[in-house]
């Protein structure tokens, strides 16, 4: 009754007020509310009788980021789970033995209508059995006392192939009840490399080869790898098999396996950069000397005095960009629009196409940073 009243603004009103019952689905009550004043058309209490009803919402409702669950079909009651999940920094099968524990994880129970779930198995046309077991002993005793003893039924239920495997949703009320069917969704097929977001410009695959910066590491290239967007296991290793996390040369293979087993084995090969001492021509007549590369940032500093100081355009950077070594150069607006001329703002941008001795095009971004 207390969290009822605490809803309602008397004091604005200056009314007062008693109650009946508890205010709960068994003795819901009533409020009798008293006003401050009262004639012939206004009664001086009026009493309100407190409904109190159950929600009999079975729908699920998932978390926002969901870990086990891939889907959950409109208007099919079936749930589909994930065919993996990630266990530490290791791919997990899911089997029943997992989903004894996880099932309900990404279910939003308590805030859609205050649900309640269970995991069970349908015996019979209309009874449903808690399923909640660990391991294979507890699958077995299951099976035992519940008479089941076809051996591809249990290998099915393990493998949660098994078309009597249920997510049963209890509503609000307590007896309203759906029942979503259990499966588990293929396994990737992929093998083709997603990069990191944080990449770095360390490497380049073309056909079955990978060419990387001399001196990179076998960890360096995992790490610029997305292996958990396509549920991959990738790994270097010498051409003997032996895992190589030191520096790679030539012939070292990069294998990328998908998440159904189907592999794919790289080559790698090395190259080294353009040798180019700087990225800008020191010369003092195209004001070289205001130019700071660092990073991935260009920055600029006026040259001049008082109020004749000021910024070099985009046609004197553009100068005084280093074009041996077999560079190029773009200048953009932060927008993308190529500029050539006017003058500088921070955001804009300069892309570098190196090509390399081996004629594979590498590109590199800085952002124009005004000091």
């Amino acid at each position: 009754m207390n969290l009822i009243l605490a809803e309602i603004d008397f004091p604005a009103n200056f009314q007062s007020r008693t109650t009946t019952g508890s205010g709960t689905f068994a003795t819901p009550g009533t409020i009798i509310v008293t006003a401050q004043s009262h004639t012939t058309l206004v009664p001086a209490t009026v009493t309100y009788t407190i409904v109190v009803t159950k929600s009999a919402d079975t729908q699920i409702v998932l978390v926002d980021t969901p870990l086990f669950v891939n889907a959950v079909p409109a208007f099919s009651n079936s749930i589909i789970y994930n065919p993996q999940f990630l266990n530490g920094s290791v791919f997990t099968d899911t089997t029943l033995f997992t989903l004894s524990t996880t099932y309900s994880t990404d279910i939003a129970t308590k805030l859609n209508n205050y649900q309640t779930t269970r995991l069970v198995y349908n015996t019979t046309g209309t009874t449903y059995l808690p399923l909640l077991v660990a391991n294979q002993a507890a699958l077995d005793s299951f099976c035992t006392t519940n008479g089941i003893t076809d051996a591809a039924e249990k290998t099915a239920m393990k493998n949660l192939t098994s078309s009597n495997i249920y997510v049963e949703i209890t509503a609000q009320d307590g007896t309203t009840k759906t029942y979503y069917s259990v499966s588990v969704a293929s396994k990737l097929t992929t093998t083709d490399l997603s990069v990191a977001g944080t990449a770095l410009p360390l490497f380049d695959v073309q056909g079955e080869l990978v060419y990387v910066v001399a001196g990179t590491t076998g960890a360096q290239l995992l790490a610029n790898l997305d292996r958990l967007t396509n549920w991959q296991t990738i790994t270097v290793t010498n051409n003997a098999g032996v895992t190589n996390a030191g520096a790679l040369v030539d012939y070292n293979l990069l294998t990328v396996t998908a998440q159904d087993g189907t592999a794919k084995v790289l080559t790698i090969m090395t190259y080294v950069k353009t040798s180019v001492a700087s990225l800008v021509t020191a010369t003092t007549a195209n004001h070289a000397a205001t130019v700071t590369v660092g990073g991935s940032t260009i920055g600029l500093v006026k040259y001049g005095t008082g109020t004749s100081a000021k910024y070099i355009t985009a046609a004197e950077l553009l100068a005084v960009l280093n074009t041996s070594g077999a560079r190029s150069y773009a200048l953009f607006t932060s927008e993308g629009i190529a500029k050539t001329q006017t003058a500088l703002f921070s955001g804009d941008y300069v892309v570098v196409t190196t090509v390399a001795a081996n004629g594979v095009s590498y590109t590199s971004t800085y952002i124009i940073v005004l000091n």
